[in-house]
């Protein structure tokens, strides 16, 4: 089972997660239709051959055809496995897909906020 992930450019480098192949989003047209791949979920969706350029189809049952519709992304980078829900659990197979303002139901969002310390915030005015 895979776990499907709706995120926004610089969310790799934000949680400190590495980019092993290919390239981030950048949350521009040129991503609808690409996705980055976990490293546990390339090897399981693609053990023979490389993921990178390759293809990977989601099925979605669409309330307005009434059935069953495709869904394909390219893979267009790899990324380091990471505990996203549970610390308890191996790393799940991982699907991110880049945010789109067109989205139908967006779900749960978490944001990441940086404050600086007080000292970095004591130095900036000296």
């Amino acid at each position: 089972m895979l776990q499907f992930n709706e995120i926004g450019s610089n969310f790799f480098s934000t949680l400190g997660i590495s980019l092993l192949a290919g390239r981030d989003f950048v949350n521009r047209d040129a991503d609808a239709g690409t996705c980055i791949l976990s490293q546990v979920a390339a090897g399981k969706l693609f053990p023979h051959s490389p993921a990178l350029g390759s293809v990977v189809r989601e099925y979605l049952f669409s309330l307005d055809a009434g059935k069953v519709m495709p869904k394909d992304c390219q893979v267009i980078g790899i990324v380091s496995d990471v505990k996203l829900q549970d610390l308890r659990i191996e790393s799940q197979p991982t699907v991110y897909r880049p945010i789109a303002v067109d989205m139908a139901n967006p779900g749960l969002m978490n944001l990441v906020i940086y404050a600086p310390s007080f000292s970095d915030a004591k130095n900036a005015y000296l």
